[in-house]
């Protein structure tokens, strides 16, 4: 037994035939170093992306992890790839951190919100189109205002550019202040274009339209549509137009006669009155190329309206008249007249003057009948119509005022004659 242990612990001697087994050997660590991205900075849009990858140092390093920061998550944030993504406008910084050593590179990002800009003119945000009529001098200045709707405020124009796409039509002069101007050099079309550093942000087609040579005002007694180039409506300088309270408001038309068409209402119309107190005249908002004249008192006011280097004059006489039937002022409808009431069954019409306090001379107004005149026999005193009565039946009459080179309606009564 003992010599059975002897030989099982004996050691088989080291022999070329028997060499000695390998010791294996502790592992080497290669320490990170640094960190690189392929990207230090950029600009992007709200909602863009971009990514970013990172090289770890050296490349034989045996912990590569990494992870990803961003300053402020509001402006924009990162995944756990490198994708970064665009939030809201401002600046903030991307970093990657290795885990071994904590070696960092760092990424700026400016993010830019969307332009909110709008294109105004005259105080009005320009549409799809915008006309423009040349005026008296040739190379219209025409301005613009920037608007911005993040805000609610105008801005300064030093950051405006605007290109267009005729330049024989129209052409930028620059910026001065909260404007860009734009000069109108002759008639035609061109597309007008409007960026904000390098982002556009407007474009609409400008029309400019020829300088008028002349021009006729129209005048009517509603907003309905009535035709322009009815000789019967336009008003010569030595007509004298005429307003009463029965008849209320007279509207006007300005008319190009060189381009046929109604003349809207822009910067290149003026309007005055002499006295506003007796006339005032305003561009009336239920229509683009109407304007009302209005009476306030009784007398005479000039009315002047210019269009370009062009003006045209006249004169609105006012008065406040009053028909009267049978002693009392007459009523629009309801004026009746029972037949046997005055001997020789006559009823009388007068016209007074509230001004003057006074009744008017027939020799200055008369009354035409449109409709019934077979009932009544119409005579005349100094300052009454006498209509005698032959049959029960109705009449429409017109009261007219014949003091003027011009007769005058003063009012339309309906009368009816009863047994």
């Amino acid at each position: 037994m003992a010599l059975l242990a002897v030989a099982c612990d004996k050691k088989e001697p080291v022999t070329p035939d028997n060499p000695k087994p390998p010791v294996d050997p502790t592992p080497q660590v290669v320490k990170v170093t640094g960190v690189k991205l392929d990207k230090t900075e950029a600009t992007l849009m709200v909602g863009e992306t971009v990514q970013l990858s990172a090289t770890v140092e050296p490349a034989n390093a045996t912990e590569k992890s990494i992870s990803w920061k961003t300053d402020d998550s509001s402006i924009a944030n990162v995944d756990g790839k490198g994708l970064v993504t665009a939030v809201k406008g401002g600046t903030t910084t991307i970093s990657v951190i290795t885990k071994d050593g904590n070696m960092t590179a760092k990424f700026t990002i400016t993010v830019k919100e969307p332009l909110s800009l709008k294109v105004y003119h005259s105080g009005k945000e320009v549409g799809d189109s915008l006309i423009y009529r040349l005026e008296s001098t040739p190379g219209d200045s025409i301005s613009f205002e920037v608007f911005d709707n993040a805000t609610g405020a105008f801005v300064d124009a030093d950051n405006l550019q605007v290109s267009s796409s005729s330049k024989e039509v129209a052409t930028y002069l620059g910026n001065k202040g909260g404007s860009g101007f734009v000069k109108a050099e002759s008639a035609g079309l061109s597309t007008l274009t409007f960026s904000w550093g390098d982002e556009q942000f407007g474009s609409f087609t400008l029309k400019v339209l020829p300088k008028p040579t002349e021009f006729g005002i129209y005048t009517h007694t509603s907003l309905d549509y009535v035709d322009p180039l009815s000789e019967d409506l336009k008003i010569a300088e030595e007509v004298v137009l005429r307003l009463n309270p029965a008849t209320a408001t007279s509207f006007l038309d300005l008319f190009d006669l060189i381009n046929k068409s109604r003349i809207l209402d822009d910067k290149s119309i003026m309007w005055e009155s002499s006295d506003p107190n007796i006339v005032s005249v305003n561009h009336s908002g239920g229509a683009a190329y109407t304007w009302g004249v209005f009476g306030n008192n009784a007398g005479t006011a000039t009315i002047t309206l210019g269009y370009g280097e062009f003006r045209r004059t006249f004169d609105v006489k006012v008065t406040d008249y009053k028909v009267y039937f049978e002693g009392k002022e007459a009523q629009s409808g309801g004026n009746n007249y029972f037949m046997g009431t005055n001997q020789g069954d006559v009823f009388k019409f007068s016209l007074f003057d509230n001004t003057t306090k006074s009744f008017l001379k027939t020799t200055d107004w008369k009354i035409n009948i449109i409709f019934g005149a077979t009932h009544v026999d119409v005579s005349y005193t100094d300052t009454e119509c006498l209509f005698k009565a032959k049959s029960a039946g109705f009449m429409s009459i017109n009261v007219i005022d014949t003091s003027d080179a011009e007769e005058f309606l003063i009012r339309n009564l309906g009368v009816t004659i009863k047994n």
